[in-house]
């Protein structure tokens, strides 16, 4: 779990340092060069502890995607379905994240599209406004899913690869999570250098997997920094 004073201080530090945080429908090559330091955060499964994040996040002036999972709505440790219109008015924009938290990568062709299109619709339905990216479950896809995605109306996907995104016209974005040991010279560093040198994190992040709360995950263009 990552504690709450810890990611106000991950918070403090993007707004310090000039980051701007971009939705996955602004993240495309001209609107990001445009931008000295752009990020995309975003969170998975829809854990309680996302509306803390977006209370957050909103103070700073700063936007995130929260990927929801559909049949984890209204259960134990996990928001509510009337929850996700606080997460909206507070700036924030929701994707799909499926019907199950299951390997989309495992599923037959006929249940692979159900979920996609069936998690897309229920989450439009019910919140009033298109969902157009879509956040893979444990991380796990391969061509056959994002074929699926894209001839759903997703216009991006979101995988848990753990290196930086490199804007370049491919609407697939990998992510850096920010773990529960994460600290915030290790944060700043991930932000500037990337994962090089990080490589020792991706033990952990079997983590994400099993229920971290006040996950988020980064995703900017590769070179930033130099």
């Amino acid at each position: 779990m990552v504690a709450y004073d810890s990611f106000r201080d991950q918070l403090n530090l993007l707004c310090d340092e000039g980051w701007r945080a971009l939705l996955p429908e602004e993240l495309g090559p001209e609107q990001v060069a445009r931008e000295p330091l752009p990020l995309a955060i975003t969170f998975d499964d829809g854990h309680t502890s996302d509306l803390f994040a977006a209370e957050l996040l909103s103070r700073q002036g700063l936007r995130a995607t929260f990927y929801l999972t559909w049949s984890h709505l209204d259960s134990a440790g996990y928001i509510s379905k009337s929850q996700i219109a606080q997460l909206l008015r507070l700036g924030m924009s929701i994707g799909s994240h499926g019907i199950h938290h299951r390997a989309f990568n495992t599923l037959d062709d006929r249940e692979l599209e159900r979920e996609l299109r069936e998690s897309k619709r229920r989450l439009e339905d019910l919140a009033g406004l298109a969902v157009t990216s879509f956040g893979c479950p444990l991380g796990a896809y391969d061509r056959r899913v994002l074929t699926a995605a894209f001839a759903t109306g997703y216009t991006s996907v979101m995988t848990s690869d753990f290196r930086r995104a490199r804007i370049d016209g491919r609407q697939v974005f990998p992510r850096i999570p920010i773990l529960d040991d994460t600290r915030l010279t290790d944060f700043h560093a991930l932000l500037h250098a990337g994962t090089v040198g990080t490589a020792r994190r991706r033990v952990t992040i079997g983590l994400v997997q099993r229920g971290i709360r006040i996950r988020s995950y980064l995703a900017h263009r590769a070179g930033l920094r130099g």
